[in-house]
């Protein structure tokens, strides 16, 4: 369990790095891949699937109390409940799945950085905050992604600044796996 932080502290650097990279080399692109994003049909089904599936899967394994004998219809309504999404919020979906996917990974990055002994766990602890605050804003507000991604791409210093910002976020995770959380 020592090493779980470390896992999680390299998946974070190299998708940080992979983004940074994209943003980087392959400039119009990838800023039309975020202009798309937001309305893009298969991504906002395909996370919102993955999020309601990884959802229903923390519920099954939590204890429900008097609802317990609920759970053996949760595999039925969680596709049911992702048919209804699809069908009545399918206006910017593809955010609205984003940032619940944010919250749901929330969970067990705080519980990797909880249970590591460093005092340099916390660094994940502030991006596991960050990410419910992103993910709270972008499932009430999903317009937003939309709004900083055409900030960002406004000028190119601020392109390059949110590149690199992204290479060296995924650089001091990377260093954090391989130093402090290994």
């Amino acid at each position: 369990m020592r090493h779980s932080l470390m896992y999680w502290s390299l998946g974070i650097g190299a998708a940080h790095m992979a983004l940074g990279y994209m943003a980087c080399m392959w400039t119009e692109r990838f800023r039309r891949l975020l202009d798309r994003f937001p309305r893009h049909v298969g991504a906002g089904r395909a996370l919102s699937a993955f999020a309601l599936l990884w959802a229903a899967l923390i519920v099954r394994g939590t204890n429900l109390g008097r609802f317990e004998p609920l759970k053996p219809a949760l595999f039925v309504a969680a596709p049911l409940t992702w048919g209804a999404v699809v069908w009545f919020m399918d206006e910017l979906l593809a955010p609205r799945a984003l940032g619940g996917l944010l919250l749901l990974l929330a969970r067990p990055l705080l519980e990797a950085a909880r249970l590591h002994p460093h005092p340099a766990a916390r660094v994940a602890s502030v991006l596991a905050y960050l990410w419910v605050a992103a993910g709270m804003t972008l499932v009430a507000a999903p317009w937003w992604f939309r709004r900083t991604a055409a900030w960002s791409a406004r000028s190119p210093s601020r392109w390059r600044a949110t590149a690199v910002s992204l290479l060296v976020t995924g650089a001091a995770f990377l260093i954090l796996a391989f130093t402090v959380y290994a």
